[in-house]
Order: structure tokens, then C-alpha cells, then sequence
């Protein structure tokens, strides 16, 4: 016997709410199953140094990202300048003489799975074969440095600290402009060099960092973590990545410190 109009019409409806929440039901469980599934190939910002905010008073640069790990003038440096209206839009940089102007992190990165580096610089005249670190650790820890070859070209090279270079990057950096150069390495040593976003040159390495990154500007060399290798330039921003980032992502981050700073390339 057929049903009722009515019953026809509530069964109907009824067909019609169970399909709904069935459809809520998988969404909600989808969202859940996603939320709680890891996330792989996201890397942390460690340390993100900008000028603005740096003290020479007190040769203190704070650190803008999450962890807040900042660095600081250890005993004998001397504290480098703020350099008023440095980039093309007239944002500050911190400038570094070249003699003894450096900081030390006041706690050290570890090595983990390697490193990113970015630094947004403008690098002085040098002479052939001088070395300029950017950051580096203790004796036999990674080095990240600008170098003038004995041609006149001002490159980057990574290297265990003077003693192992891993690789140079291929194109020279201009000198008296901000430029953003980048390695992006395991703790191996292997990795790529960045010139302005994109990718300049390969490092091969085969022996592990095993020791943290410790100093902006310098590097120990020797016993007793002697600095040595002032960095000479100013440098706008400094960020510091745990691993190895790709390629599209550090071209994303040279496109937002070069609008941020008002230099296009």
C-alpha cells in the first residue's frame, strides 16, 4: 500500500537531513583528520634581525621572531653602527667597520637539519682575498661569508671555519648596493647559494656541522673561539632558518625584503 502524501513528503525531508549530516559529519572528521596530521617541509624562523631594531648604545640587536633570541656585544668588540637612511626607500642598517664590530648571539642556534641564511647587505670595498663572515660559529662550525677572489669579485662561500670551503657561489655581489644573498644548507654542507632570489652556484660538503652558529659579523678561527673575518658592509636584515628551504620560498623572501627596503633588482 502506497504511503500517505504526507509521510511521503516527511520521509523525503527526512532522507534529505540524514544526507546532510552525513556530508557535516565527513567535512568536520576531514577538518580534524588535517588539523591534527603533521605538517612536514615547514621550516621555523629562528632569528629575524632588523635594523630598526638595533641598539648602538648598547650594541643589543633584537631579535623579531617568535623566539625572541637576541644577540649582543661580547667582551673586547666593539659595537657597530646605526647607519640612518642607508636603503633606497631610507630604512636604517646596522654598518660594520671591518676591524673588531661584531655581536654574539646570546643563545646559540643549533645545527638541526642545517640552516637558511638570509641577509639583505651592501658589502664595502675590499681587497683581494679578504673575508667578510657574516655568521659563523666556533672553531669547525659553518662559516657563511662574503670573499673578494683574487680577480676582484666579491662572492659567497661556505665553509667549515677556515679550514674547509665547500663551495663559492658563481656571480660576484655589486658593491655599494643592497643586494639579498642567501645559502640554504644541511648540516653536511651541502646546499645553494641565492643571489637576489634566485639560485647562484651549489656547495658540496661531506663532513656534519656539528656546532651551533654563535656570532654575526665574525668568526672564531682559531683556539679559544678567537673572532677574526670582520664583516665590513651594512646589513639591513638577517634571518636565520632551521633547514633547507626551497627555492620558491627564498624567491618569496627576496621579493618581500625588497619591498621592504625599496630596492629592485
Amino acid at each position: 500500500m502506497a504511503a500517505p502524501k504526507n509521510c511521503s513528503v516527511l520521509l523525503n525531508q527526512l532522507s534529505v537531513m540524514v544526507v546532510a549530516v552525513t556530508a557535516v559529519t565527513t567535512i568536520t572528521a576531514g577538518a580534524l583528520v588535517a588539523k591534527l596530521r603533521p605538517v612536514h617541509g615547514v621550516h621555523q624562523l629562528l632569528a629575524d634581525y632588523k635594523a630598526a631594531n638595533y641598539n648602538p648604545a648598547t650594541g643589543t640587536w633584537k631579535n623579531a621572531s617568535s623566539d625572541h633570541r637576541g644577540a649582543s656585544l661580547p667582551k673586547g668588540a666593539v659595537a657597530p653602527t646605526l647607519v640612518a637612511k642607508a636603503t633606497a626607500n631610507g630604512s636604517s642598517a646596522v654598518g660594520f667597520d671591518g676591524k673588531r664590530e661584531y655581536l654574539k648571539l646570546s643563545k646559540s642556534l643549533p645545527p638541526g637539519q642545517g640552516y637558511t641564511v638570509v641577509a639583505f647587505i651592501d658589502t664595502a670595498g675590499r681587497k683581494p682575498g679578504t673575508a667578510a663572515a657574516i655568521v659563523a660559529g666556533g672553531p669547525g662550525s659553518l662559516e657563511y661569508r662574503m670573499q673578494v677572489m683574487t680577480n676582484g669579485q666579491d662572492k659567497q662561500v661556505l665553509l667549515r671555519t677556515a679550514t674547509t670551503a665547500f663551495g663559492t657561489s658563481h656571480s660576484s655581489v655589486s658593491a655599494n648596493a643592497f643586494t639579498m644573498v642567501a645559502v640554504a644548507t644541511n648540516n653536511t654542507g651541502c646546499g645553494t647559494f641565492y643571489l637576489n632570489g634566485r639560485p647562484d652556484g651549489t656547495c658540496l660538503g661531506h663532513d656534519p656541522f656539528t656546532r651551533s652558529l654563535r656570532f654575526i659579523g665574525a668568526a672564531a678561527t682559531g683556539p679559544g673561539a678567537t673572532p677574526a673575518e670582520f664583516f665590513r658592509g651594512e646589513i639591513a636584515e638577517l634571518q636565520i632558518y632551521n633547514g633547507v628551504l626551497s627555492p620558491r620560498r627564498i624567491k618569496v623572501i627576496d621579493a618581500s625584503l625588497e619591498k621592504e627596503y625599496g630596492q629592485q633588482h
